[in-house]
């Protein structure tokens, strides 16, 4: 929501939610009206800065980042290979 490096400090989150906030707030949009669209991204900003502005928020997100890329790096593929003739 907000597209910053996972190695963003606070100043270059905040720097990146205000810009988005600027982008989808209502009165932002063409005639001063919300679409569905600018409202979940401007919610979606708004829950990614409550998240990451906060020291302990922050380790949590990351720690559970980090769980998410260890399962699926033990995700086993099981590859077989089928031949049409062997089959009559």
């Amino acid at each position: 929501a907000l597209d910053v490096d996972p190695t963003a400090d606070r100043a270059a989150i905040k720097k990146a939610f205000v810009a988005r906030a600027l982008e989808y707030h209502p009165d932002k949009q063409p005639g001063g009206i919300a679409t569905q669209e600018s409202t979940a991204r401007l919610q979606a900003a708004q829950a990614a800065w409550q998240v990451l502005q906060d020291v302990e928020s922050r380790r949590e997100y990351d720690r559970s980042l980090a769980q998410e890329a260890q399962a699926a790096s033990r995700a086993v593929v099981v590859s077989v290979e089928i031949d049409i003739d062997d089959m009559a």
